[in-house]
């Protein structure tokens, strides 16, 4: 949960929260407030790619954001390639 008390005194441009930690009635009172607010909950890791541009684009960074995306996903495929096949160790 979100301290509101000591948000509010920050006058924050952008609030980044994770979805499911965050309770629905203090990101309407924020967005109330008038502050901007990304909600994210990346699942997958292809996911945090997309939260990098988005997350790019609110700070005006979209091309630096874009290229370490990019990055990412270029990372990813090859760690995907390189255990191909193997199997998947299960975790929590």
């Amino acid at each position: 949960a979100l301290v509101l008390e000591v948000i509010v005194p920050l006058n924050q441009d952008l609030i980044v929260t994770w979805s499911s930690a965050t309770p629905r009635q203090q990101l309407a009172r924020l967005r109330a407030l008038g502050y901007a607010v990304f909600e994210n909950e990346p699942t997958r890791l292809d996911a945090i790619a997309t939260t990098i541009e988005r997350l790019g684009a609110l700070a005006g960074t979209s091309h630096a954001a874009h290229r370490r995306a990019e990055q990412l996903r270029a990372e990813l495929a090859r760690l995907r390639r390189t255990h191909e096949g193997r199997t998947p160790i299960r975790t929590f």
